[in-house]
């Protein structure tokens, strides 16, 4: 398995939209996509999506128009089966006049849709949080102006036009191992016994790896010798580039007195699955690549899935923060 396969495999993965970063540049193109009959607007309201009994509301133009959000101006995401999509922001859900509409984390209704509609309102969501975060220019505070279909901000002011691009936060997350066992930890303001691998920030003027060792330094205070690419995530809680890496190291004795760690512990794979059993031990959920990066390892020791010792409902998603 390629790094393209293995990273496909990772929940928000699986884009199916094109971009057609080229002809977001045409502002003729993009008026008469908006408009084309089949088009979709999926309705977010700041970082929620807007659901009806469990599912992602999306509008065509029309209904659009009738709900009088043609006048804000929609996120372009991309073209499917020719068929442009669309994220608009609703500030005020009330005025959908639609009481079964309701905002929801996409964390507590993946598991209700399929990988590829998840994956766009995960990329709907950066876009939309990059437009409610950035209305001013950072260079001379005058009002931003959407462009190229919203995946350009232009300053205002004739005298600046300084132009702004998407941001994200690339975050390397590591499952750090030593010979048979792993290295699990957990926050303090994470449930109950959840237990998950490390992750962090990359920092500027580091490459991805060096962030990798400096974080597992930082956190458990040991020396990772080997450091390789497993594969990556987009993250959109709220706007993160999750960017997976295997580690290895030949020192055990942790020291996480220094680090916002609860505990941090070394288990081999029948511990786990111990405690696992007598739930002391809940991993991350099947959306996030962490659970991915104790899967595989796990798979590999034992032939077996976790979903075996432990079936991990939506709920342990809440301050996961990775």
């Amino acid at each position: 398995m390629d790094h393209l396969q293995r990273s496909l495999l990772n929940c928000f993965s699986l884009q199916p939209l094109d971009r057609t970063a080229h002809l977001r540049e045409n502002p003729k193109w993009l008026a008469e996509k908006k408009k084309q009959s089949g088009s979709t607007f999926y309705l977010l309201n700041n970082d929620s999506v807007l659901i009806n009994d469990a599912y992602p509301v999306s509008f065509n133009y029309d209904q659009l128009t009738k709900a009088g959000l043609n006048q804000v101006e929609p996120i372009y995401l991309g073209i499917k089966n020719e068929l442009a999509h669309y994220a608009v922001n609703v500030d005020e859900i009330e005025s959908l006049h639609q009481s079964v509409i309701e905002p929801t984390s996409l964390r507590d209704m993946t598991d209700h849709i399929d990988p590829q509609t998840a994956s766009i309102l995960a990329y709907a969501l950066v876009m939309n949080r990059w437009h409610l975060t950035t209305k001013y220019c950072r260079r001379c505070g005058s009002r931003y102006q959407s462009a190229q279909g919203g995946h350009v901000l232009k300053c205002s002011s004739p005298d600046c036009r300084h132009t702004e691009f998407p941001r994200i936060n690339p975050a390397v997350i590591m499952r750090v191992t030593c010979d048979d066992k792993i290295l699990l930890a957990r926050q303090p303001t994470w449930p109950k016994n959840r237990y998950s691998v490390l992750a962090g920030f990359v920092e500027p003027g580091e490459t991805l790896e060096h962030a990798v060792q400096r974080e597992v330094m930082e956190e458990a205070g040991i020396k990772v010798d080997r450091v390789y690419y497993h594969s990556s995530q987009p993250w959109p809680f709220p706007n993160s580039l999750m960017i997976g890496y295997c580690a290895e190291t030949r020192d055990m004795k942790l020291d996480i007195e220094n680090d916002d760690l609860e505990t941090a512990i070394w288990l081999d794979a029948d511990e786990l699955k111990a405690q696992m059993d007598q739930r002391n031990v809940i991993l991350s959920p099947p959306i996030s690549i962490s659970h991915r990066l104790i899967e595989d390892w796990f798979m590999d020791k034992t032939g077996r899935s976790i979903k075996e010792w432990q079936d991990i409902k939506p709920e342990h998603i809440v301050h996961e923060n990775e």
